[in-house]
């Protein structure tokens, strides 16, 4: 429990519950305002965003307006279902998943409603040996990745620029070498 309070503060969910809120400090992309308006505090952690936050969210601007409205919604059904870890599947997650997710809430939903983000927090480290067990190893597999790397969301700018492309060969290649039968 020591490490999932570390884990939730770093939630955006728990940002949108908080009686202070966050929505004060977002852009209608969902990254937030680093000099917030006056009179609204800053959270008081950087809530994770990935890639997302540093090259921006992908979507048309005009529809992420309707952004606000569907961080209202989230808002109400974290507060009267939970959050991310101890979200609950009721009948309304799913509306509310079809009705939309705020880019800032993506990552966070899809760990939590697949079930890694319990993983990652019942096996801690074990990423981050992978990462380090296969440094400097090869494989064929490594090969193919190396090869889709580029390829893979060429729309998308944070899969092209080279912190994208590192991290996006780190999951690859972890997840290739602890699932070897699987492969890439």
């Amino acid at each position: 429990m020591k490490a999932v309070k570390g884990f939730v503060k770093t939630c955006y969910s728990e940002g949108l519950v908080s009686p202070a809120g966050v929505l004060d400090n977002e852009r209608e992309d969902g990254s937030l305002i680093s000099d917030p308006k006056e009179g609204s505090s800053p959270p008081e952690t950087e809530f994770h965003g990935g890639l997302g936050l540093q090259f921006k969210f992908p979507g048309d601007p005009k529809k992420l307006r309707e952004a606000s409205k569907i961080i209202k919604l989230w808002t109400i059904y974290l507060k009267n279902h939970g959050r991310n870890l101890t979200l609950l599947r009721y009948p309304q997650c799913t509306r509310s998943v079809q009705v939309g997710l705020p880019n800032r809430l993506r990552g966070e939903m899809w760990e939590t409603l697949s079930g890694s983000a319990y993983l990652r927090y019942s096996n801690p480290g074990v990423y981050d040996q992978l990462v380090l067990d296969i440094e400097g190893t090869n494989s064929t597999s490594f090969e193919d990745i190396e090869k889709d790397l580029h390829r893979s969301l060429p729309e998308y700018v944070g899969c092209q620029a080279d912190e994208g492309i590192s991290s996006f060969r780190r999951v690859l290649q972890a997840y290739s070498h602890r699932n070897p039968e699987v492969g890439y």
